[in-house]
């Protein structure tokens, strides 16, 4: 649909759909940062499913409020997340994905850039040392 598709009222309403995601983009950085905290307590206390529905969170909204680097790595942490259900806790590997949201939120990586390159590329390092792929 092209804008002139829309109705008067439709393009009011996008607007200000517009408005509240990019008013929320302002203070997501907190909210990330409450995520995480959330997500450390629950590896903390072992509770892997609380764990999972946190990536989840992240990855579902993260994208949306323009920090797509902290959706990859939530989906790709909830992914490795989900057989340790069965097989057991992986500090390693959870400390590592932890210490990348971390790094995310402290350096503010929300998209491609240099700095979030190499930390993929360490993780995968990490991950293939331990044949986590």
């Amino acid at each position: 649909m092209t804008k002139d598709q829309f109705t008067l009222e439709q393009r009011e309403l996008l607007l200000q759909a517009n408005k509240i995601i990019s008013d929320a983009s302002i203070n997501y950085s907190d909210i990330l940062e409450q995520h995480v905290q959330a997500l450390k307590k629950s590896l903390d206390s072992e509770n892997l499913i609380e764990a999972v529905k946190i990536c989840y969170r992240i990855q579902s909204q993260a994208g949306t409020f323009g920090w797509p680097l902290a959706t990859e790595i939530s989906g790709w942490f909830k992914r490795l997340l989900m057989p340790q259900i069965e097989k057991g806790v992986n500090a390693k590997v959870n400390t590592l994905f932890l210490d990348s949201l971390n790094i995310i939120l402290k350096d503010k990586l929300k998209s491609e850039s240099n700095t979030a390159v190499n930390l993929l590329l360490h993780m995968e390092a990490e991950l293939k040392k331990q044949d986590i792929r």
